[in-house]
């Protein structure tokens, strides 16, 4: 059986513990695509596939995933991670440490528990698995596909296109930091499909323990503090 037709869709790799925009930019479409068959982003200001940020003791820290590099040119669907570096229990007890006390940390508790502490092994996996936990819990109802098994070649504002075509897309809601490649390549000049790009503005919300408010900080750092029923407005742009 094809794919229906569809209005929008929108297609992001799957980073680790991502913030609240992510959901909101899968919320927004009609289909959301994880871009798993791309290169692993190894450092960098771009390299979200095995880190984030939340909120301990008031400031920002950095959670990162250790993973085993086989080859320069590594796909993210083919990284492992290293469990050999025990980093699931720090990042566990960090994450206790954090949110333990919040009132709202019971609502993900068992995805937390069950993702981290659990034996996928696969970053790409790891990664969709929590994402799709996570806007279950939301309510989120977005049809959500992975680019390596739609059989879809080409790089990057290409394979966009293609994976648009193979959806039978007529709208692509693109992340705002695409832009400058797929203008200058013009991947979607002429082609039959409406191009915009996504906006997020994250709004301040209480955060217990923080002087001042810590923006784009992971989806975890969100719900511990305000609850998924205000998490859920928060990734409509509904949130006062």
């Amino acid at each position: 059986m094809g794919i229906s037709k569809v209005k929008s869709c929108a297609i992001m790799q799957p980073t680790y513990l991502p913030w609240a925009g992510f959901f909101g930019m899968i919320e927004a479409v009609d289909v959301f695509v994880f871009l798993d068959d791309v290169q692993l982003t190894r450092r960098g200001p771009h390299a979200w596939h095995q880190r984030n940020r939340i909120l301990l003791n008031g400031k920002e820290h950095w959670l990162t995933v250790p993973v085993i590099h086989d080859a320069q040119e590594q796909l993210l669907k083919d990284s492992v991670v290293a469990d050999r570096e025990k980093w699931r229990k720090r990042h566990l007890q960090t994450l206790q440490q954090a949110y333990g006390k919040k009132s709202c940390r019971h609502e993900i508790a068992e995805i937390i528990d069950a993702v981290i502490g659990g034996d996928i092994t696969n970053l790409a996996e790891l990664n969709m698995t929590f994402i799709r936990l996570i806007a279950e819990a939301l309510g989120v109802t977005t049809q959500i596909e992975v680019s390596s098994e739609l059989g879809v070649g080409g790089r990057k504002g290409e394979k966009l296109k293609l994976l648009c075509d193979a959806l039978d897309a007529e709208r692509y809601v693109a992340a705002p930091g695409s832009r400058a490649y797929l203008e200058e390549e013009q991947a979607f000049d002429g082609a039959p499909i409406q191009l915009d790009y996504f906006t997020f503005d994250p709004a301040p919300y209480e955060q217990r323990g923080a002087s001042a408010f810590v923006s784009h900080l992971s989806i975890v750092d969100v719900i511990c503090n305000i609850g998924l029923e205000k998490t859920r407005d928060y990734i409509r742009g509904n949130y006062e």
